[in-house]
């Protein structure tokens, strides 16, 4: 499920600038380079250089939409790279995310770890439970 705005003017964009990655860049080289971008951006933030951290920030976005598109484009998708996209994702980029509004909106580091903990255990919640493993006598 994805919005109009998205639909009509994130992804047409991407689509475009996609294109300035040669084929044989590899989209999971596009995926680690949005991951360490992210990071970055956290760092920056923990020091409160918020220009740098917008920049990361921005380049960890626009790397983390052209990663699937460029595996599209050059037919190299794989299940490695949909659960690196999702690894990545789903933690430094919930985490920078969480760092970003706790202290924008709180103005509270500490907060960070409650806010976090909260996402984390709704991610938790939101996965379907696992069978018990059987034993074979």
């Amino acid at each position: 499920m994805t919005s109009v705005l998205y639909d009509t003017v994130i992804s047409p964009f991407y689509d475009r600038l996609v294109c300035i990655w040669p084929h044989w860049v590899h989209p999971n080289a596009l995926t680690l380079g949005g991951g360490i971008a992210c990071t970055w951006s956290l760092v920056a933030m923990h020091r409160g250089d918020w220009t740098a951290a917008f920049v990361c920030y921005t380049i960890y976005h626009m790397l983390d939409n052209m990663d699937g598109k460029q595996a599209r484009r050059t037919g190299k998708t794989s299940r490695v790279g949909h659960v690196l996209d999702h690894a990545i994702d789903g933690s430094v980029g919930v985490a920078a995310s969480v760092h970003a509004m706790t202290l924008a909106l709180f103005h509270f580091p500490e907060m960070e770890l409650l806010a976090l903990r909260w996402v984390l255990a709704a991610r938790a919640r939101a996965r379907p439970p696992r069978a018990p493993a059987t034993r074979v006598p």
